[in-house]
């Protein structure tokens, strides 16, 4: 596995009642200039989309990986 950078977009979203930024997977239709950054292992590389093991915070109880664009990945 190859390690490397995966930039997010942040969106603001209510957590009880408070307002945090909160990452989403790139090319979803966020208008966010500003961007977290994440170690993620690539599994696989299908044309210009990799397939990442996705942290923590992005992860869910049904979806551990996802495919990427190579566009939102750098070392």
């Amino acid at each position: 596995m190859t390690k490397t950078h995966l930039y997010c977009p942040r969106q603001r979203v209510f957590v009880g009642e408070l307002l945090v930024d909160a990452p989403v997977l790139p090319g979803q239709e966020i208008l966010s200039r500003e961007t977290s950054k994440f170690e993620v292992d690539i599994l696989s590389v299908n044309g210009d989309k990799a397939l990442v093991l996705l942290p923590n915070i992005l992860a869910t109880k049904d979806k551990s990986t996802a495919w990427i664009a190579i566009e939102h990945l750098s070392n």
